[in-house]
């Protein structure tokens, strides 16, 4: 079987990752520099924080369809948490890292979001005070460490404890899980950049669907009707068209 044939046939994400996983061990899968020099984290590693992340995300409460936003710039812990919550059952919500305070808040509001991962403590800053804001977010899980921060209900729970625990377990957790999710699940919810005006979400399945599937979303991924150009409006345009032909025929005729 190609790789391409693996991709149709998978039933989500998560299972046609770990299979991969599974064939690739201790190979290396994720990296980045750190100091100039190259730091990789192998399929199997990977594997294992992904599992182990999604099942402490649902001992914090969480459960199926419950969203999760991340806020991250391009590191290998983004591809592990996007992994582990829809390993979770729950969706998905990233955002763009240069959101404002205004976006986060539109977005948390729309969404719904349960818990937010965030990446530094750069990233935390206009993202704390949206949290607190919209008064949603019960959890946050910071990758490196962040500022303190008081008020509200909101508990830290840092990338380290959360991606600790018994790996065989979690993965076994995970399978049964993911064995009930299909191609017609929503994987994940994309907000515009809201240059246009509030960003607007956008479901995506898992894997992605076919084109006439995707569909914009509002209030948090409720799929919105599409709006089709009135029928007299074509056939005003034909009727034009045919009085215009009409037209030169007669002053040919002439």
């Amino acid at each position: 079987m190609t790789q391409l044939e693996e991709i149709e046939r998978a039933s989500n994400l998560v299972s046609l990752f770990l299979k991969r996983a599974d064939a690739g061990g201790d190979t290396p899968f994720l990296g980045r520099k750190i100091d100039g020099e190259w730091q990789t984290i192998s399929w199997r590693e990977v594997a294992d924080q992904v599992c182990l992340l999604a099942e402490n995300l649902r001992q914090l409460g969480l459960a199926d369809g419950d969203r999760v936003m991340l806020v991250s710039e391009n590191r290998p812990e983004w591809c592990i948490a996007d992994l582990a919550i829809m390993a979770a059952g729950c969706i998905t919500v990233p955002a763009y890292i240069t959101n404002t305070e205004r976006d986060h808040v539109h977005i948390l509001d729309n969404s719904g979001a349960k818990a937010v991962i965030v990446s530094n403590e750069k990233l935390s800053g206009p993202l704390i005070p949206a949290i607190f804001n919209t008064g949603i977010a019960e959890h946050i899980i910071p990758i490196e460490s962040v500022r303190g921060y008081q008020g509200g209900n909101l508990a830290c729970h840092g990338w380290s404890a959360m991606t600790s625990g018994d790996a065989k377990a979690a993965r076994a957790a995970v399978e049964a899980r993911i064995a009930n999710i299909g191609r017609e699940d929503t994987a994940c919810i994309i907000y515009t950049s809201g240059t246009g005006g509030a960003p607007r979400g956008v479901g995506r399945r898992d894997p992605d669907a076919p084109p006439r599937q995707r569909r914009a979303t509002r209030s948090g991924g409720r799929p919105e009707r599409r709006r089709r150009r009135p029928r007299r409006h074509r056939r005003d345009d034909r009727h034009r068209e045919s009085r215009g032909a009409e037209r030169a025929r007669g002053n040919g005729a002439a």
